[in-house]
């Protein structure tokens, strides 16, 4: 229940869409015989996108949640004798992966035809079609090209599916504490793991907001996935989400790519690191060129994720009250003020044992910020933070 309540607005603008979509078809009909799929242009697809983008992203992440949850036994029904921690949280995230790839994926490695390898109609292929904006992919030698996202997501999910087999890891008996599980160091590189593969979910959804950005004349494109990426900026940055709420979802139809371009950017490339992303994991842009910006207006502005959040200045993340710091450990333990801010929220929402888990784990005080790091796994609050440029330009 919890979940249709705070995700109502998704429902909603879908069925909104739907509706539109439903009216103009029939103004069509009404004025012009032998009428076309086609005809409508962008209006057609919208519904499905949104409800990719939207409804189903939403709860997969949900299913990423749910898979901690049990591990920790908070879903433990009392009524049902047989409930094992353990299967309920390997069962969420087995969920989880058929949101992401669905039925219509495969990989046809076996029969040698990995350049014609479909990537279903769901999650998978949306961070596929947002890697060929960016440049975010890789070739292997068994499965073709793959965007990093997706390399990225299936190792994470097969490595928190391994950390739930350990025996310390989940609560394992009915008179256990949830709190034991915490004290484990295999449940703390589970948790951690739960939170970077979420934040590689979200690379796909900027990608595509960027791309929607650039184009410009695309505004429900811009505010689908405003919608799917903006209300998570509330535990980064209040300032920035208030911008970005208002530029690209409460007046969208006033957006002008080249006037207000580069400074949404700004103010979105603000908020990768203490989402757990950095430059590198978003890319290039395929149409930023000097060449490109003097002819579009559309200039990108430098992407620096040295620094995990926007302190002083929404555009300006470089800086403790003024302050330059000169160690990197200063920067990274500055962070807990967003865990304090996301717990608040959590609160607000009577979200409590996510708020608990916050306050016993962190959230945004151990990202790293950088893809590299996944893979080799990172220290909580680490004393060396990487840094990592891109220019779009």
């Amino acid at each position: 229940d919890k979940v249709s309540n705070y995700g109502g607005y998704a429902e909603f603008h879908v069925k909104d869409l739907m509706e539109r979509d439903k009216k103009a078809w029939a103004s069509l009909r009404n004025n012009a015989n032998g009428a076309e799929d086609g005809d409508l242009g962008r209006g057609s697809t919208l519904p499905s996108e949104a409800m990719i983008v939207l409804n189903l992203w939403m709860f997969a992440t949900h299913k990423v949640w749910s898979s901690l949850a049990h591990c920790r036994g908070h879903y433990h029904p009392s009524q049902e004798m047989d409930y094992n921690a353990q299967e309920a949280s390997i069962q969420s995230l087995d969920e989880f992966a058929a949101y992401w790839y669905g039925s219509g994926f495969d990989d046809l490695e076996s029969e040698g035809m990995t350049d014609l390898r479909p990537h279903g109609f769901l999650l998978y292929d949306l961070a596929e079609r947002s890697s060929n904006y960016f440049g975010t992919s890789l070739i292997f030698s068994d499965i073709g090209k793959e965007a990093i996202v997706n390399t990225q997501v299936r190792t994470l999910h097969q490595k928190a599916s391994l950390l739930i087999l350990e025996p310390s890891t989940c609560h394992n008996s009915d008179t256990e504490s949830t709190d034991l599980p915490a004290k484990s160091s295999s449940y703390q590189e589970f948790y951690k793991t739960i939170q970077q593969l979420i934040s590689q979910m979200q690379i796909p959804l900027i990608q595509h907001l960027i791309n929607a950005l650039y184009i410009g004349d695309d505004k429900e494109g811009i505010k689908i996935y405003a919608m799917s990426i903006v209300p998570q900026l509330i535990s980064v940055s209040k300032t920035v989400h208030g911008y970005l709420q208002s530029m690209l979802i409460d007046n969208v139809g006033s957006y002008d790519a080249e006037k207000d371009f580069t400074n949404v950017m700004k103010a979105l490339y603000s908020t990768l690191v203490p989402l757990g992303i950095s430059c590198s994991d978003i890319g290039k842009y395929y149409q930023a060129t000097a060449t490109t910006a003097t002819a579009t207006g559309r200039n990108f502005p430098p992407c620096v994720t040295s620094n995990p959040s926007p302190f002083s200045h929404m555009f300006s993340p470089h800086t403790l009250a003024n302050y330059d710091p000169t160690t990197s450990s200063t920067i990274y333990t500055s962070t807990i003020d967003l865990d304090i801010l996301q717990i608040k929220i959590l609160m607000k929402m009577g979200e409590h044992i996510a708020a608990s888990w916050i306050y016993e784990s962190g959230r945004h005080s151990f990202q790293t910020g950088t893809t590299s790091d996944i893979l080799d796994g990172f220290s909580f609050l680490p004393d060396n933070g990487s840094s990592t440029s891109s220019s779009n330009n």
